[in-house]
């Protein structure tokens, strides 16, 4: 599965492409800490939290990320 990772920051925006979760979180975690606004996406659209320790979670629409 193919994971997007989507970070803007004034008024740039980057789109990353990666295969492994675990990669897709790390990439993640480093453009948050770098000051960007992010968010992890699977190829149906599903979100995914990526500050856990296995990877990626898939979100629910209920969660307070949305």
């Amino acid at each position: 599965m193919a994971f997007t990772i989507h970070a803007s920051r004034d008024s740039d925006f980057v789109q990353t492409l990666r295969l492994d979760p675990h990669a897709a979180a790390q990439k993640a975690r480093a453009l948050l800490r770098a000051g960007w606004d992010v968010h992890v996406t699977d190829q149906a659209g599903q979100r995914y939290w990526f500050d856990a320790s296995d990877g990626l979670v898939p979100l629910k629409i209920d969660d307070p990320i949305w």
